[in-house]
């Protein structure tokens, strides 16, 4: 039994390090169109939490239709420690004008000792050129309680659902130098909203050689009557990245 836990334990860490892992692995080896960066984030939700985020991301390009991506995040403020960590794999195909993607995320909240294990699978696709939208579910497992909010191994709960998951952006500049997005989707940047929820906001990039500065506004909806709405969420990101 002990022998168990201390396997189980060791598996658990490998879990967590390894999106740091292909941050380091991806920067050693140097190739063409990969990718990593940093991101600096700020989430506020009215009477719920206002939390700063640190977040390491890298994008590992196995073959020109396949990238392997992973995350890792930190927070500060409300909920410190471990924030999330992750894995996606996408698959491009339709000359690149369509992907499948396949995310597995722990993300966990430390001050209320819970977290989420959720597993995402959505098809995204881009009929014209400057709009884009997806399609996919989620399963969600909530985790509850010391000892057991840290693990990325529960997989069953009493709380546990399948959820619809969904983008639409439209690009609206689309230059060399720089690109601007507005954009309604409740799985974004390795997070994901409920689907009663309406996140929608504002990204921004620009462009010099291999680096890149991105910056996103968004907000989250969460009721609407008559002409008025209403939100509680305000989350901002600046971020670079830099390809190799």
């Amino acid at each position: 039994m002990l022998n168990d836990q201390f396997a189980i334990r060791r598996l658990s860490f490998v879990i967590r390090i390894s999106p740091f892992l292909l941050i380091v692995a991806t920067a050693a080896l140097g190739q063409e169109n990969n990718r990593i960066g940093v991101d600096w984030g700020l989430r506020h939700e009215a009477g719920v939490e206002t939390r700063l985020l640190l977040t390491g991301l890298a994008e590992y390009r196995l073959c020109p239709r396949f990238v392997l991506s992973g995350l890792g995040a930190w927070a500060g403020l409300d909920n410190p420690g471990i924030a999330r960590y992750g894995l996606a794999a996408g698959f491009q195909f339709w000359e690149k004008r369509a992907t499948i993607e396949l995310e597995l995320m722990h993300e966990e909240w430390s001050d209320w000792q819970t977290a989420e294990n959720r597993l995402l699978g959505i098809v995204d696709v881009q009929p014209m050129a400057r709009l884009g939208l997806g399609a996919g579910a989620a399963w969600r497992c909530p985790v509850i309680g010391p000892g057991r909010y840290h693990s990325p191994f529960l997989w069953q709960s009493a709380a546990a659902e399948l959820n619809l998951a969904y983008r639409l952006w439209w690009e609206f500049l689309n230059r060399p130098a720089a690109s601007a997005a507005v954009y309604l989707a409740n799985a974004d940047r390795f997070s994901f909203h409920t689907p009663q929820q309406l996140p929608l906001g504002l990204r921004l990039s620009i462009r010099r050689g291999p680096n890149t500065v991105s910056a996103q506004l968004g907000t989250a909806l969460v009721g609407l009557s008559g002409l008025l709405l209403s939100w509680t969420e305000l989350s901002c990101h600046l971020g670079m990245s830099r390809e190799f």
